[in-house]
């Protein structure tokens, strides 16, 4: 898998007019060989989603009701840093991996197939790309060869912007939340996606089915317990909050040391293990158990969800979870602003956001290295706060 870092730069290089050029001249080519579709012909929407598991996990209560609204083909195609989030749902009626060669070898075919089906004009889809200021997602989209390609536009996507037939402008202090949801309803000209009641909404309803088949008693886990996810998996650790102050937060969310589980993936696991020995010393009387790496991203959901508190920073389990009516999520944000992260309509749950608002904080998304050198002035600056 490429690094973030190296991604990033990638995406930079593609951003270049020379590539822009080539992907505008071809989708005026195509263009003229074909006709337009009408939106109520409809019948597969391809969703482009490269990064970021809760951005996906934002996304997908829209898609969900899109879907229970209208009878579409969801096709994901994106990376495994997404895919994993949305696999256990099965919202998607297909998942291309992009991150394996089986999955790129999909793409193609995928691509070869519409691109023949375009000019026989018997392509009715829609693609829909959801990243904000990558070049190579928007391509990607492209590719895909739906007659309609849609996509968010602001000051980074100027040299690429015009192979999208319809577009919302993002100008990167919006709830992205409410972007994704005004792209969906212009790119298929719907007049709603939000329930009548958000508790029975569809997205509520699959992983309420997904629960009934995981037991806690199963990982050993009853009564009372906290739950904690503190690490990024190696994706912007700038959120990560440091040993001195997860302890800090464990001690006064935990007076009764009842027992606190670790979550999260497999890139975790060696720092669950140097915070547990960290902890033999500073937290001696709590016992504390690693999970990482050993559950599904649903499975760690519900052990989040019926924990006494759930302590997390901005995650994409953190957006899973406030998804499942938990009954205490603690959030920490620092170079994220959970005003433009947190979806109100489709959560149903109790959060205490603790967020510092500081001069450079949102970073993340915003630059490729934060303006600090990794000293988390953001995070500092919530428990200088609090105090």
């Amino acid at each position: 898998m490429i690094k973030y870092s190296l991604a990033k730069k990638i995406d930079r290089f593609a951003k270049s007019s020379l590539f822009a050029f080539f992907f505008i001249f071809l989708k005026k080519t195509i263009s003229r060989l074909t006709k337009k579709i009408r939106i109520e012909n409809v019948d597969t929407l391809y969703v482009i989603k490269l990064l970021g598991g809760g951005s996906l996990c934002i996304l997908m209560p829209y898609l969900a009701e899109l879907k229970n609204k209208k009878n579409i083909r969801l096709v994901l195609i994106s990376t495994q840093v997404c895919t994993i989030f949305s696999d256990k749902i099965q919202l998607f009626d297909e998942s291309i991996n992009l991150n394996t060669p089986s999955g790129l070898i999909r793409f193609l075919r995928l691509a070869t197939a519409n691109l023949f089906q375009r000019l026989l004009k018997k392509n009715f889809s829609v693609a829909i790309n959801f990243e904000f200021h990558s070049a190579i997602s928007a391509y990607i989209s492209s590719l895909t060869f739906a007659p309609i390609n849609c996509g968010i536009v602001n000051n980074f996507s100027i040299s690429f912007s015009k192979i999208y037939d319809r577009t919302v402008f993002y100008n990167g202090y919006s709830d992205i939340a409410n972007v994704y949801h005004k792209l969906i309803k212009d790119s298929l000209e719907l007049d709603s996606l939000l329930p009548k009641n958000k508790r029975s909404s569809a997205i509520s309803k699959r992983i309420k089915i997904i629960e009934k088949d995981i037991n806690l008693k199963d990982f050993g886990i009853s009564k009372d317990y906290i739950a904690v996810s503190p690490f990024s998996s190696g994706l912007a650790k700038e959120r990560e909050l440091n040993h001195r102050q997860l302890i800090e937060v464990i001690t006064k969310l935990n007076p009764n040391n009842i027992t606190i589980y670790l979550l999260g993936s497999n890139a975790d696991q060696s720092k669950a293990r140097r915070f547990i020995i960290n902890c033999r010393l500073n937290l001696p009387n709590i016992k504390i158990v690693s999970l990482c790496g050993l559950l599904s991203i649903s499975e760690s959901a519900k052990v989040a969800r019926f924990a006494n508190a759930y302590l997390t920073i901005d995650s994409g389990l953190n957006h899973y979870v406030r998804m499942t009516n938990a009954k205490l999520i603690h959030s920490f944000w620092g170079p994220t602003d959970p005003s433009l992260m947190l979806d109100k309509n489709f959560y149903f749950g109790r959060e205490v956001i603790h967020y510092k608002k500081v001069y450079c904080s949102p970073c993340i998304h915003i630059i490729d290295e934060p303006p600090c050198n990794g000293k988390n002035v953001c995070i500092d600056g919530i428990f200088h706060n609090e105090k």
